[in-house]
């Protein structure tokens, strides 16, 4: 069976570009922990379930 590989370039380009996630969370109250960095780390932590 071939490993799974997530598709980080694509669901980061997805977050920002097109769904605006940083403006998002900026808006967002209580979501100030929220950075770039922290929302690139989740998504990397998170293909490793993959």
């Amino acid at each position: 069976m071939p490993d799974y590989k997530a598709p980080l370039r694509d669901i980061k380009f997805v977050m920002t570009e097109l769904l605006g996630s940083e403006q998002h969370y900026a808006n967002l109250e209580g979501a100030e922990d929220a950075t770039p960095d922290m929302i690139d780390a989740i998504i990397q932590e998170g293909a490793k379930f993959c």
